[in-house]
């Protein structure tokens, strides 16, 4: 396998995102091509990455909601990486808001905003209105006893 081992894996990435610019087959290739980035570990390579990510969201040309899972990646490196909490959560706002498809991702979603604005961006009245919506919508889950205790702490 030789004639692989010379491939320039960020221009086949590229030139899948360019060949298929609106469906959601180039979001697929934007977090492939985010972490390849990634895992390069070199904080040049991760700069790269934050950079495209953000620049393909920016510009993607196809239907907003194709974008949930390249919101989804993003934001767990904007804490791993960065300790960024303000922008992971900003993340997770904009699938959620864009429509997680699947409805046990959308509750650990809203918990997690919850979590991010309670803990960690000490945003009470944020963290209020995530964890009432979680009530609203996710009343009967293993996490709402959890979610009622952390409103009662916000008062």
């Amino acid at each position: 396998h030789k004639e692989y081992a010379h491939v320039d894996v960020s221009t086949v990435y590229q030139e899948v995102i360019q060949l298929v610019a609106m469906d959601i087959k180039a979001c697929t290739a934007a977090i492939y091509l985010g972490q390849w980035y990634l895992d390069k570990q070199d904080a040049g390579q991760e700069e790269k990455a934050f950079h495209f990510i953000e620049g393909f969201l920016e510009n993607y040309p196809g239907p907003p909601e194709n974008t949930v899972p390249v919101h989804l990646f993003i934001e767990v490196f904007y804490i791993d990486r960065r300790g960024d909490y303000a922008s992971s959560v900003g993340h997770l706002k904009d699938a959620y808001d864009l429509g997680i498809a699947k409805d046990t991702v959308r509750r650990e979603v809203l918990f997690r905003m919850g979590r991010i604005y309670h803990t960690k961006l000490k945003q009470a009245k944020n963290a209020r209105m995530v964890y009432q919506q979680f009530l609203e919508l996710y009343s009967n889950a293993a996490q709402t006893p959890v979610v009622r205790r952390y409103l009662k702490e916000l008062g």
